[in-house]
């Protein structure tokens, strides 16, 4: 690295302060552009006063910090976060409180439409069933009648024949097709 010159080092103050003239900016520019050491130095006394100016607000920053610190009254602050720690559980209790009676109505209007539904009328749902039951029973064994009727005949005429039917009453109708 060569050695800057004092005037040098004058000219890179001046410019930074903007106090050069439109000629001798014009110059110092020029300088610049062709001597490789002056725009590394020009660019680590820019970089310096950047850092310069970030640690001067920094510092600034601090000290504001601290004096409205210094200002506050620790009492005040502690009384107010007690205070709205009381108010957060007050208001986590009222919540629960809320829910807890609203779940409560949910449930009784829930249960009520059972009952006015007749959901909890077993024996007349019992009496239902067995009168299904019943039903089923007596078409079931009707069926069986039909089939031992057809089959029986079926073995006496040794006659072979096939066709579909559907039975369509309790009492032993049949449907089938005209050919059958």
């Amino acid at each position: 690295m060569k050695n800057i010159s004092f005037e040098q080092y004058d000219l890179i103050d001046r410019y930074l302060l903007d106090t050069l003239s439109q000629e001798e900016l014009q110059q110092f520019l020029e300088m610049v552009a062709e001597d490789e050491d002056l725009a590394q130095e020009l660019q680590q006394q820019k970089e310096l006063i950047g850092t310069w100016a970030q640690y001067s607000e920094q510092q600034e920053l601090r000290n504001t910090l601290n004096q409205i610190h210094d200002e506050m009254d620790m009492t005040v602050v502690q009384e107010r976060i007690m205070y709205e720690e009381v108010q957060q559980r007050t208001q986590r209790r009222m919540f629960i409180s809320t829910m807890v009676a609203a779940a409560s109505v949910t449930l009784l209007i829930v249960l009520s439409s059972f009952y006015f539904g007749g959901v909890f009328k077993v024996k007349d749902q019992m009496a239902s069933y067995m009168e299904l039951r019943n039903n089923l029973n007596v078409l079931n064994s009707r069926q069986r009648s039909m089939w031992r009727v057809l089959f029986e005949a079926e073995q006496t005429n040794n006659i072979v024949s096939s066709g579909t039917c559907f039975a369509i009453a309790s009492n032993g109708y049949l449907v089938t097709n005209y050919h059958v």
